[in-house]
């Protein structure tokens, strides 16, 4: 994608000024110009990925205000890794913590089902 581009930064998960200004841009801007996010492909980044693109779970009644669901995923998935020669014993393990993430993740209901296979 050669050209100009803004660069926005959350900095983890984003506040509300952050999540507006991303909506205002996915409203706004001609849908030729793409909104990409590029976020760590384990649990904690794919919610941070849902947060922009879907809203919070606690904010889910301004969702509607919030949500820019043009944003894409911009990275590689972890079903990628084999592929490129990433072996399993070279990655981060996870622990219980991410497991928890992970399962509230797949618990919310505003999620789609393609995600599943991520976890």
């Amino acid at each position: 994608m050669p050209g100009h581009g803004i660069i926005i930064t959350g900095k983890g998960y984003p506040d509300v000024a952050t999540r507006q200004l991303v909506k205002t841009l996915s409203d706004n801007l001609p849908d030729c110009v793409p909104l990409l996010a590029l976020v760590d492909g384990d649990a904690y980044g794919l919610d941070i990925l849902s947060v922009y693109r879907y809203g919070s779970a606690v904010m889910q009644h301004e969702s509607e205000h919030l949500a820019a669901g043009r944003v894409k995923w911009l990275g590689i998935r972890t079903s990628e890794l084999a592929g490129l020669g990433v072996a399993k014993e070279a990655l981060i393990p996870i622990i219980k913590h991410d497991e928890k993430k992970a399962q509230a993740m797949l618990r919310r209901t505003n999620l789609p089902k393609k995600w599943r296979w991520v976890f």
